[in-house]
């Protein structure tokens, strides 16, 4: 991990900034979503997307702020909701290479997918209260930051 960790060139503050960075010519590889990159190809960036076949699952949550929700937007902001998990929906989602969550067939019809041999979740690391201090901010902390000082 500190191997490739010596020689990473940039740390972009989103994947979007990451990729433009990468199209404008920093790096020789770039690790991204899925989606972007196909989003990136689709628009006719010349990319190798190469999926690894172990990968953890960017899972998004639709979450309704009752403080900011007006009580007269209430029906219109839960039927958005609602819709949002509709076949409509999902399918609209994977054309722009967001893969659906209520029906796989309709990933299965996008042909840019790779395949994701064993995927995985932050739940499966123990969830976000363990996976961001112990694994994601811990293994940076004590094996890579400390290596790359450490560095001549």
């Amino acid at each position: 991990m500190l191997a490739v960790w010596a020689n990473v060139v940039s740390t972009p503050a989103s994947a979007r900034e990451a990729l433009k960075q990468f199209m404008f010519g920093a790096g020789d590889a770039l690790v991204t979503y899925e989606q972007d990159a196909l989003l990136a190809q689709a628009r006719g960036a010349a990319l190798e997307i190469v999926m690894p076949q172990r990968t953890v699952l960017s899972e998004h949550v639709v979450v309704i702020v009752d403080q900011n929700v007006k009580p007269s937007k209430r029906a219109v902001v839960e039927a958005f909701v609602t819709f949002l998990w509709s076949e409509t929906a999902q399918k609209a989602f994977t054309e722009y290479f967001f893969r659906a969550v209520t029906d796989e067939a309709l990933n299965k019809a996008v042909p840019q997918f790779g395949a994701i041999r064993q995927p995985f979740t932050v739940q499966d690391l123990g969830g976000w209260g363990r996976a961001y201090p112990e694994i994601i901010h811990g293994v940076w902390e004590e094996h890579i930051a400390q290596g790359l000082e450490q560095q001549p």
